[in-house]
């Protein structure tokens, strides 16, 4: 396996919830040497995707704050879409909530939101979090418009 996958594979290991991770752990669970963990984990470190915590382990670092802060003022989803949900929020007198939703591996994400000035209250489709590709209207729409080999792969991939 390639070094930058090996980079992938350890910070998707902080998609199960675990915000810390110690190098014994990553190596037992990647099934990769202590020292090749280290050699990793000090270009994560040293790029700001990890950063060293108390007791030995490593936490996500702020580069992931960097670079969505990038994606949030270049994606040219949200700088073509901005404008329209901006108008929408007018029409309801800037009382919803309008999410910008994609397709994300096998999983619907909001990518953007934009709150009405005299909204209340929190929506469960934060940005960021990925939610089933089988549950909600986000993701219905999302299935209804993906071309035909896209959809087919999509359910033989879930079809348990």
């Amino acid at each position: 396996m390639s070094r930058s996958s090996r980079l992938i594979d350890i910070l998707q290991l902080f998609e199960n919830g675990h915000s810390v991770w110690i190098v014994d752990d990553i190596s037992q669970k990647l099934g990769i040497s202590v020292s090749t963990a280290y050699r990793h984990l000090r270009v994560l470190v040293n790029s700001g995707f990890l950063d060293p915590v108390a007791g030995a382990g490593y936490a996500l670092g702020p580069a992931f704050i960097r670079y969505d802060w990038l994606l949030r003022h270049g994606d040219p989803l949200i700088k073509i879409s901005d404008p329209v949900m901006a108008a929408l929020l007018k029409r309801t007198n800037q009382t919803g909530t309008i999410a910008l939703c994609r397709r994300f591996k096998d999983c619907v994400m909001c990518v953007h939101e934009r709150r009405g000035a005299n909204t209340t209250g929190q929506i469960s489709y934060e940005r960021g979090v990925a939610m089933p590709m089988f549950l909600g209207a986000t993701s219905k729409v999302i299935l209804a418009h993906l071309p035909d080999r896209a959809l087919r792969s999509v359910y033989l991939a879930n079809e348990n």
